[in-house]
């Protein structure tokens, strides 16, 4: 891991989290640098481990479609893109395209139960601005938005509000560093060998 290539996100976090003297309100990030886009520069705890996307055109047939790596900051000259340190190859990489794989925390995501709710929430807001336009517009459409509006307050109640995490996993098996540590084993059957009858783990990984 390079490490020096964490000095500027860590400098940057502080003056996030440092309040400033000019403008006590805000942060000292926002007095020196601006307003900060988490959705043009995607923020991740530093050093966290990442796959990376890699395209049809870059990878063989028969490659892994992705690979891993460790996340070092966000891409300042690009849009929603990380850079991330490559193990195998020692370089770094500019990716849009991953997947993270935080061990100390949890990333926020959105369940379809959440998304429900908020809709739910959406629906219930719109509804009750429509009530004082009743003497205005009177129809049927009222009693609908009424029992919609008890459907959707019933329903609420019995959404779930926790969903357990499903645990996360990263692995590459066409990098070379696996490929040299995977124990090989002997499918030939001869005086020596006997296919099944001694485990893969008494065979050196460089044994032929």
């Amino acid at each position: 891991m390079r490490w020096c290539k964490l000095v500027r996100q860590v400098h940057d976090s502080l003056k996030m989290l440092c309040t400033s003297r000019v403008h006590p309100t805000v942060s000292a990030f926002h007095v020196l640098e601006g307003a900060h886009d988490f959705n043009r520069h995607p923020w991740a705890p530093s050093a966290t481990q990442v796959t990376v996307f890699d395209p049809p055109k870059t990878h063989t047939s028969w490659d892994s479609r992705a690979f891993d790596a460790w996340d070092i900051g966000p891409a300042w000259d690009h849009y929603r893109c990380l850079e991330c340190q490559i193990p195998s190859t020692g370089g770094i990489r500019t990716s849009g395209q991953y997947q993270l794989y935080p061990q100390h925390c949890e990333m926020p995501m959105e369940t379809p139960m959440d998304a429900a709710t908020r809709v739910v929430k959406d629906l219930i807001e719109a509804i009750r601005k429509l009530k004082g336009l009743e003497a205005r517009s009177p129809g049927r459409h009222t009693q609908t938005l009424e029992a919609l509006t008890t459907i959707f307050k019933r329903e609420r109640q019995h959404l779930p509000r926790e969903t357990t995490p499903q645990p996360q996993t990263s692995t590459n098996p066409a990098q070379p560093a696996s490929i040299q540590t995977t124990p090989r084993v002997r499918t030939k059957c001869t005086r020596n060998n006997t296919p099944g009858a001694i485990t893969p783990q008494a065979f050196s990984p460089r044994e032929k």
